[in-house]
This record gives structure tokens, C-alpha cells and sequence, in this order.
């Protein structure tokens, strides 16, 4: 049984394949050499997308899929784009389903502009903290600038 980990992301662009043989909607390509997608490496082939799983769940309405169309731009990956998770053949509808996970791609500049976000919000969250916290101590009278907080801090312990 194929496991989550083991599959790995096929680049058609790269790879070779009878094409006169293949059969997209099946997802059936006569591989003679398999390109795989490599994020990690320097010499890997890096596609324009950031290629992932999402929960693909139709009884609850696609929430989680239409939840990261909407905050990521992600789009299920199709029989017609030029990426196929190797060991997983397309359903009927030309999407490639993997128990309840479907199999997805976002632009991969979306992706890292969205990921640099978060990375500021997280990195600027305990500032905040820090700033609320300051307010609240001079609400009552406790005037704390940061240096005096910074020696609470670590004398906490």
C-alpha cells in the first residue's frame, strides 16, 4: 500500500514518455525517464507552482479547497497540467484523489509571498504581546519600558 510520503511529483515537461501512448484522463504515460519535482535541491527542476495535498472532503462542500483557493490560490491539479503524483490515477473528473486528500497547486510566488507574510506576523506576535501587555501595566500605574520588561523576563525564573 502506497503511502502519503512515498508519493513523489512527476514533471511531464522534463520527463520522457511515448506520447503517442499516453493516456492523460487514465493517467497512463510509457515512461522512459522520470523527472521528479525537487524543491531541496539546487539542480532539481523547480516548476512555476508549489505542488501539495489538500483535505478534499465534497460532504462538507470542498471547505478546506475553497478555504485555500481563497487565502493561498491553490487549484486541484489536473489530467490537463504537466504535473502527476506518481502511483495515483486520475478520478473522473480529471482530479488526482488520494483517500481524502487532493492533490494541489499554487503559484509558487503566491505561495512564498504568502509564507514571508506569516513569517512577519509570527516573528512580530510577541512584540505585540509585549506592547499589549506594556499598556495594560500602564493602565494600572506601572509605567514598564522595554529594558525593565526584558529584566522581568529573564528574573522570572
Amino acid at each position: 500500500m502506497l503511502s502519503l510520503q512515498e508519493i513523489r511529483f512527476i514533471d511531464l515537461r522534463q520527463s520522457k514518455y511515448d506520447k503517442e501512448k499516453a493516456d492523460r484522463a487514465k493517467g497512463v504515460y510509457p515512461f522512459t525517464k522520470k523527472t521528479y519535482v525537487n524543491y531541496h535541491s539546487d539542480a532539481s527542476v523547480r516548476p512555476p507552482y508549489y505542488l501539495t495535498w489538500c483535505r478534499y472532503n465534497p460532504q462538507n462542500g470542498l471547505r478546506e479547497l475553497n478555504e485555500w483557493k481563497i487565502k493561498w490560490n491553490f487549484s486541484p491539479v489536473t489530467t490537463n497540467d504537466d504535473y502527476v503524483p506518481e502511483g495515483v490515477t486520475p478520478n473522473a473528473e480529471g482530479l488526482y484523489v488520494f483517500g481524502d486528500l487532493v492533490f494541489v497547486k499554487c503559484p509558487i510566488q503566491d505561495y512564498i509571498n504568502k509564507r514571508r507574510h506569516e513569517m512577519r506576523v509570527s516573528e512580530n506576535a510577541p512584540k505585540a504581546i509585549q506592547k499589549q501587555f506594556q499598556a495594560e501595566a500602564k493602565s494600572y500605574g506601572v509605567d514598564l519600558d522595554d529594558e525593565q520588561l526584558e529584566k522581568m523576563l529573564r528574573n522570572r525564573g
